[in-house]
């Protein structure tokens, strides 16, 4: 088994609707959200097996990075290590999982934080059930 070896920086993030626990991968490290100069920003969303090490994700990010962008891996519950912190793991029904990522990135890394102006772009990928979740949220929220 090949296991890729990326630099990730993770972030934890509880969810209010439950205190679950998601996360993020960053590719090279957290951005920092006050910097003037941004890169746009690409959610890698993974399949069942939720990792930032799958060879999807990995060549995914590199041709991101490659194209100049900040990339991360949406870690949803129960993925990759993260801590079970609510009766609840990811399933294709996760969209209000994947709203309260999106939003947070949109909040956090995309919009400057006294005007709410965007200074950058924002994308998110999906592949399997990640791209099912997406979908779905696409559905429910309509953005």
């Amino acid at each position: 088994m090949v296991i890729w070896k990326e630099k990730f920086e993770r972030e934890l993030l509880i969810l209010s609707e439950d205190g679950g626990t998601v996360g993020l991968n960053w590719d090279g490290g957290i951005p920092d959200p006050k910097a003037k100069e941004k890169q746009p920003i690409l959610a890698v969303c993974p399949g069942l097996g939720g990792g930032s090490s799958n060879l999807y994700s990995v060549a995914m990010i590199w041709a991101a990075r490659k194209a100049g962008f900040k990339c991360c891996t949406v870690l949803f519950r129960g993925a990759e290590g993260l801590p079970i912190t609510a009766p609840k793991l990811s399933y294709s029904g996760s969209w209000r999982d994947a709203q309260f990522v999106i939003e947070y990135i949109d909040k956090k890394y995309v919009r400057d934080a006294e005007t709410g102006k965007k200074t950058t772009r924002f994308y998110a990928y999906g592949v399997s059930l990640g791209a099912n979740i997406l979908c779905h949220y696409l559905q429910m929220v309509g953005k």
